[in-house]
Formats: C-alpha cells, structure tokens, sequence
C-alpha cells in the first residue's frame, strides 16, 4: 500500500502545511509591524540634529519650539494602550514634521519637541488640530481622561538665543497650560517670570516652614450691632527671603502643590495657640 494512500497521513500532511502557513503568515505579520515601528521612529529626528538644525535655521527664520508632553499616569500597559500611544506618535508625526523645515524629536518616552518654520496663527491650527485629532483616537479607544495632551510654545524669531534656553521656556510654557488646566499655553516674558517665582516658592515652601519664615496678622471682627470688636481672624503672612512679604494667594497653591496642607494647618495653628496664650 502506498504512503499517501493511508487518510490518516493525507490529513497530517494537510494539517501540517496549514500549520505551515499560518507560521509564515503570522512571522510577515510580525515583520510588517516591526518595519512600521520602525518607520515611525525613524521619522523622529534625534535631539542633536535638531539642535544643529535650530542652530541651522538662524534668526531669519521662523522658529517656533514646541515641547509636548503627554500625561499617562492612569494608562496601564497592555498592548492595545501601546497601540494607542503609537498613533498618537502618528498624529503629532503628521501634524508637526511635514514641513521641510518643520521637526520633530523624541525627548523621552512621553516627551516630544518639535521646531516648526511656521507663524504663531498657523501653529495655533495645527495645534488645534492635533488636540481635536487626539480627542478621536482617545474616543476610539475609550481612553478618555487616560491620556493628557499638554503643549506649550516659545517663539524664538529674531532673538538671540540657544537651543537649550529655547527648549527649556517651550518647556515652562507646557507647565504652565498644566498650571492652568489647558491644552496649549505660549512663553512671554512676563507668564515666564511668574512661572519661575511660582516654582521658586513651591522649591522653597516646606524650608520656609521649618525655618518658621511665616508670622500672622489679627483681622479684628465686629459685632454688627455693638460695633464692638468679638473676635479675630487670623491671617499667615510669609516673609520669604528672596521674595519679600508674601499674601497667602502667593504662596497657599505651593502649599497645596507640594502636599503639605496637614503641615502648614498644623503649623499655622500651634503658631497662632503660642500667640493666645501668650497674651
């Protein structure tokens, strides 16, 4: 009787080139994917060639530095969410670095930058249709509130400056679109000199405390009636030293920032016990 006479060996045979198949097909999957990977990353200049770009284009040119930071503290990895943050890459890709002299970097894994040969009208479009265009993917994912967009921009046309002081005002631009619960802020002199105070009090706030740099000021309170005084209200007052005296609305969101409200009611309330019973 012939080999291939026996069913039994005809189906192994079959099965086995079926199993075949399917190895092949999965592993040109495989590689497609890689290759796509690949591209994409591939599509990201490095930082130092953006630098000698920057350096490249001169002040006659129109330099825009965006620093885009995606926020994923409430994404967990799976490979779906891995998928999703590749087309996000795909979206700032395509938006930011088509232009000739438009470029785009991977600062780390959830930092992008990128230099656009572009004015401020035409980069706020875009950035505009960025954030609409992630809104879709997030919507398609279900992933909203997963993942935050924040994009900040410094013009650095006309002026004199390196690609690092570029990179780090872009920078505190997208700070401060987080401070102020946005999707996009610029850098100008003045937002940059209150961001950096605003940073210096918050590095400072709880040396500050221990340093028992804080005093209080008594607000009398009045009977309506008698005009005469009942009470108090106590108001923290903060003598920093390289800021002068401080009104709490200068220093109370650093205070919340960092996370030492249960320190600083604490304090504030053994301070002003000392005071009562001292009196």
């Amino acid at each position: 009787m012939h080999v291939f006479e026996n069913p039994y060996i005809i189906i192994a045979s079959l099965a086995i080139g079926v199993v075949v198949l399917a190895a092949i097909s999965i592993c040109f999957a495989v590689r497609g994917l890689r290759a796509a990977n690949g591209q994409t990353e591939r599509s990201f200049t490095s930082i130092s060639k953006m630098e000698s770009r920057f350096k490249a284009m001169g002040k006659s040119h129109s330099r825009l530095v965006l620093y885009i930071n995606l926020s994923t503290d409430n994404l967990r990895v799976s490979r779906s969410e891995q998928k999703l943050l590749l087309e996000i890459k795909h979206n700032l890709l395509y938006t930011f670095a088509n232009g000739e002299e438009s470029f785009a970097a991977a600062y780390d894994d959830k930092n992008y930058i990128v230099i656009a040969n572009s004015d401020a009208e035409t980069i706020k479009e875009q950035i505009e249709t960025c954030i609409n265009d992630i809104n879709k993917i997030l919507l398609k994912h279900c992933a909203f509130n997963v993942v935050i967009v924040r994009i900040g921009s410094y013009d650095s046309s006309r002026i004199q400056v390196n690609f690092d002081d570029a990179v780090a005002r872009a920078k505190q631009a997208c700070l401060l679109a987080k401070t102020q619960k946005t999707s996009y802020a610029e850098w100008t002199a003045s937002s940059g000199k209150a961001l950096e105070k605003k940073m210096k009090i918050e590095n400072n706030i709880e040396k500050e405390i221990d340093n028992n740099r804080f005093f209080l000021e008594y607000q009398p309170v009045l009977d309506a009636k008698t005009k005469k005084i009942i009470g108090a209200e106590v108001l923290s007052r903060l003598n920093s030293e390289s800021e002068g005296i401080l009104a709490p609305k200068s220093f109370l969101s650093a205070v919340d920032s960092v996370g030492i409200n249960k320190k600083f009611d604490y304090y504030i309330f053994e301070k002003n016990c000392k005071w009562i019973s001292g009196d």
